[in-house]
């Protein structure tokens, strides 16, 4: 239940931000940069996926049950916020908001459920 109400709470914050900010995918502003354009909307900041990664990999840190499943989850996020900027769909900013966004989401749910 708590990786449900932190993932609504980081997807409303990306979405009401990206509406925002308006700011444009790299591919949409730099000259030789291709992207598969598939499945994404138009507009870059911050991370959807980078958020929705961190807010899981937060959650399952948080109830992990050593410190090697919160190092592999933290590492797992990172390679999808680095995906996202190696796919030319981000800028480096766009993906380390997206990872605060989503820990911190999923930190404040945390710290209000349990």
């Amino acid at each position: 239940m708590l990786l449900i109400i932190s993932l609504l709470l980081s997807g409303t914050i990306i979405y009401l931000t990206k509406r925002i900010i308006n700011k444009e995918r790299p591919y949409q502003n730099i000259d030789g940069i291709k992207s598969i354009k598939i499945g994404v909307d138009k507009y870059s900041f911050p991370s959807g996926h980078s958020s929705a990664a961190f807010t899981i990999g937060t959650i399952f840190s948080l109830f992990g049950s050593n410190y090697l499943i919160s190092i592999f989850f933290i590492i797992l996020s990172a390679l999808v916020a680095f995906s996202r900027i190696y796919l030319g769909v981000h800028y480096l900013t766009d993906t380390i908001a997206g990872s605060i966004i989503g820990a911190l989401s999923s930190l404040v749910v945390y710290k209000i459920f349990i």
